[in-house]
């Protein structure tokens, strides 16, 4: 028995929302320095090996995107539907690094404002018309500032803090 298409699920959706990420983080980081008018810090856009899909990242360095998907709801008891029509709960997190705390706290907010507008109230639709997300951003978290175990002031002194988004990715497939 042959069934087709392939349901893409979870995997596809985070292959949609990184794709979008990637494409256009640089334009939506460029926004936000506009927006800011003023140099108070670096916003670089991260380079394509710094996208994940995992938790766990060892040796990246920042700025660094994560893409986490929790669960997928398929939602059947209160739509009963045909196709695919479920919520992903994904995490969306930027890992930023400075070596002034103050610093780094405005280049995680601006990361922020960045991921929240490529993602907030978006609909993503795959290549193929096979695949539409529609993104709802519900909160930012915001991680407290690691070190480097560096001494602090010391010129080898490093912080790291990460600010996330949870959002409910509603996903739509065969519809």
């Amino acid at each position: 028995m042959a069934l087709s298409p392939a349901p893409k699920l979870a995997e596809g959706a985070t292959n949609l929302v990184v794709a979008h990420l990637e494409a256009n983080m640089a334009a939506a980081l460029a926004t936000v320095r506009t927006d800011r008018a003023d140099a108070l810090v670096s916003t670089e856009p991260p380079p394509s090996t710094s996208y994940f899909i995992y938790r766990s990242a060892k040796g990246y360095r920042p700025p660094a995107i994560f893409v986490i998907s929790d669960y997928l709801d398929f939602k059947i008891m209160d739509l009963q539907a045909n196709m695919v029509n479920g919520v992903v709960g994904m995490r969306i997190s930027a890992v930023v690094e400075d070596r002034d705390q103050e610093k780094l706290t405005h280049k995680a907010w601006r990361y922020e404002a960045a991921m929240y507008l490529l993602l907030a109230s978006q609909t993503l639709l795959s290549a193929d018309g096979t695949l539409k997300l529609v993104v709802t951003v519900k909160r930012s978290d915001y991680s407290p500032h690691f070190t480097n175990g560096a001494k602090e002031g010391s010129i080898e002194a490093m912080f790291r803090k990460e600010v996330s988004l949870e959002c409910d990715v509603s996903v739509f497939e065969n519809y």
